[in-house]
């Protein structure tokens, strides 16, 4: 799980479930460089 106290040089633009593919989806924003980031968190191990 995605530990948001963590993330201090980054800011969180959104945060969606994603049933189709059983994932949470999560886009950040790098404060210093505004370069996006998109997580995807779920169950599988790879």
């Amino acid at each position: 799980m995605l530990n948001k106290d963590r993330l201090t040089k980054y800011e969180i633009l959104l945060e969606e479930d994603l049933p189709d593919i059983r994932s949470r989806g999560t886009v950040l924003r790098h404060r210093k460089t505004g370069a996006r980031i998109m997580l995807l968190e779920n169950e599988d191990e790879n």
